[in-house]
C-alpha cells in the first residue's frame, strides 16, 4: 500500500472506539500483557479481559510490548504452553523448544512394535526414534509427558498391555485413544473401532 493509504488505516484504528461491542464477543479469548509494554498498557489489558466474556488474563512478568519474543521462556511459563508430536525431531529440538518457553509435549506412540507402528502411522522412522525423542523431553524438563496410543481394533489392540507394561514406571502418563474418523485420509470404519469401556477391560 502507499503511504497515504497506510497512514489512513493507522488513523482509523486509532480513532476507533469499539469499547460498547467489547461485551457482544463471546469467544474465548486470551489477553496477555508485558509488564514493562508502554504501548499497549497492561491496565488496558486488564481491562479488555474484564470486559470480554469469556476471557482469561496473563501478565509477564518483566516483558515489554512482543512478549512472545523479548521473553520467551515466561511468556511460555505463563500460558503453560504444550505440543503434541509424532516425535520424529522432538529429540534434536526439545532443548531449544523447552528455552523458548514449552512447558510440556504430548507424544504420539501407538506401537512399540516397529511394524505395527509404521503401518498405524505410515511414516519412515523407528519406534526408537520416538522414544528417544520421549527421553530427551524428559531430560529437558518437559514432563510430565503424555503418550497418546491410538487403539484400532486388530492392528495394535494386542500392543495395549505391553504398552501399559512399559510405560507403567516410566513417571510418563499413558492415554489410550479411540480410533477416529478424521475424513478420508485414515480409512476409518466403524467395526475398527474399540470403545474405551472395552480398552481398559
Amino acid at each position: 500500500p502507499s503511504p497515504k493509504a497506510l497512514f489512513a488505516a493507522l488513523a482509523l484504528i486509532r480513532d476507533a472506539d469499539l469499547r460498547a461491542e467489547v461485551g457482544a464477543i463471546m469467544q474465548p479469548a486470551l489477553v496477555v500483557s508485558g509488564a514493562r509494554d508502554t504501548l499497549a498498557l497492561p491496565a488496558a489489558g486488564r481491562w479488555l479481559a474484564d470486559h470480554l466474556p469469556k476471557a482469561r488474563y496473563t501478565l509477564v512478568p518483566g516483558a515489554a510490548h512482543v512478549p512472545f519474543l523479548s521473553h520467551a521462556a515466561a511468556f511460555g511459563a505463563a500460558l503453560d504452553l504444550t505440543l503434541t508430536t509424532n516425535g520424529s525431531v522432538l529429540a534434536r529440538k526439545a532443548q531449544a523448544l523447552k528455552a523458548a518457553g514449552l512447558q510440556r509435549v504430548t507424544v504420539s506412540l501407538d506401537a512399540l512394535d516397529d511394524a505395527i507402528f509404521r503401518r498405524m502411522n505410515d511414516v519412515d522412522f523407528p519406534v526408537a526414534d520416538v522414544l528417544a525423542a520421549i527421553d530427551a523431553a524428559q531430560r529437558a524438563g518437559m514432563v510430565p509427558i503424555k503418550v497418546n496410543m491410538v487403539v484400532k481394533r486388530g492392528v495394535n489392540d494386542h500392543q495395549i498391555v505391553e504398552a501399559a507394561r512399559h510405560w507403567r514406571d516410566s513417571g510418563h502418563i499413558l492415554r489410550f485413544i479411540e480410533f477416529m474418523d478424521v475424513g478420508s485420509t485414515n480409512g476409518w470404519r466403524m467395526d475398527d473401532v474399540i470403545p474405551s469401556a472395552e480398552i481398559v477391560r
